[in-house]
């Protein structure tokens, strides 16, 4: 979910057109990677949990209207 482990995929061999990161889905986040919660202080778990359940929404949404067509 961050830089890291984009990286790490491209260098298996997984094809650059087919990965991305999943904050790349939510149109109003701030940065692309999901930071690491346990680096977040107290809210950091509640923080991540959030990026990551409105990344998870709006790539849903991409996934049901491209089902649509």
């Amino acid at each position: 979910m961050d830089r890291r482990n984009l990286a790490d995929l491209l260098a298996m061999g997984f094809e650059e057109n087919r990965v991305r990161l999943l904050r790349s889905f939510d149109a109003e986040a701030s940065a692309p990677d999901v930071p690491d919660p346990y680096y977040g202080g107290e809210d950091g778990f509640d923080t991540v949990y959030a990026m990551i359940r409105s990344a998870c929404e709006r790539l849903l949404d991409k996934l049901e209207s491209v089902e649509q067509c």
